[in-house]
């Protein structure tokens, strides 16, 4: 039986600014932050000590990310991971690593490569992911790198998942028929969360993969001039999956204790007048 979900939504009277966003969280919790950027993804992963960013967003979306963050009062950010080489995912790394002192940037070497004399990475300790690699971005949030794109190839982006006790998150850095026909015989594809790859517009989400994933939320992020399929949105809802857009709903924070979740969302109404 799927566990329960609590949806709660963080209301605030139009009249009110909103100048911090508390999630109150506890020694054994931890979460992820899916931000409503205009234009591309970016994902904040925070316990009571730490911080870390999946992605950048675009440029086109800077301020946005610059606003997201301060709203959850976010000084440093110790870790960027890269899941992607293209510009809606890695637009604001630069300024990012500068604004916020980044310690260390984590990807593949596929999406080094790509980056390469496009983005100083000089300040920074660089962490390559291999296909089949463990690591801990946070204690007690272990990572495990699912698949990477082979060398050569047009797209250089990886797949991973984090767990955190019982609960796990598949973040997926693209999407398409065959690459997820390839992760069909791997036991670590199951999660609670799917970040839904290459936002939601591209040939993927197959039914027999997202049956496998069994997921109860799935998160998309916005591509301007690139809408989500109709297909796969129909798809995704066929299988019974709550389905958060972040161009419909807003900013969503998923709050994770060892054994359970909680969905948390700010209307964008309200978070654009911050």
């Amino acid at each position: 039986m799927r566990a329960v979900m609590i949806l709660i939504t963080l209301l605030f009277m139009a009249e009110t600014n909103i100048d911090n966003v508390d999630l109150n969280l506890r020694k054994n919790e931890i979460a992820f932050t899916f931000f409503d950027l205009p234009d591309g993804e970016a994902v904040l992963i925070q316990n009571l000590e730490q911080n870390v960013l999946i992605n950048t967003g675009s440029k086109d979306s800077r301020q946005e990310l610059f606003e997201r963050l301060q709203l959850f009062d976010i000084g440093e950010i110790e870790k960027v991971i890269l899941t992607n080489a293209s510009e809606a995912y890695t637009g604001n790394l630069t300024e990012v690593i500068e604004k916020y002192h980044v310690q260390t940037v984590i990807s593949s070497k596929g999406i080094f490569d790509k980056l390469d004399g496009e983005v100083s990475l000089s300040s920074v300790m660089t962490k390559e992911w291999e296909r089949g690699k463990q690591d801990n971005v946070l204690p007690d949030l272990e990572a495990n790198v699912l698949y990477i794109t082979p060398p050569g190839n047009d797209k250089a982006a990886l797949i991973v998942r984090f767990q955190f006790g019982t609960e796990k998150v598949l973040y997926m850095g693209l999407a398409g028929p065959a690459v997820e026909k390839k992760l069909l015989d791997n036991p670590l594809i199951d999660c609670q969360i799917l970040k839904v790859g290459d936002f939601g517009a591209n040939d993927g989400n197959l039914p027999e993969f997202l049956r496998k994933v069994d997921p109860q939320v799935a998160v998309l992020f916005h591509k301007k001039n690139k809408p989500p399929k109709r297909d796969i949105l129909e798809e995704l809802n066929t299988v019974w999956i709550d389905v958060y857009r972040t161009d419909q709903t807003g900013t969503i924070t998923v709050k994770f204790d060892r054994n359970s979740y909680r969905v948390i969302t700010i209307p964008i109404e309200e978070e654009e007048s911050v």
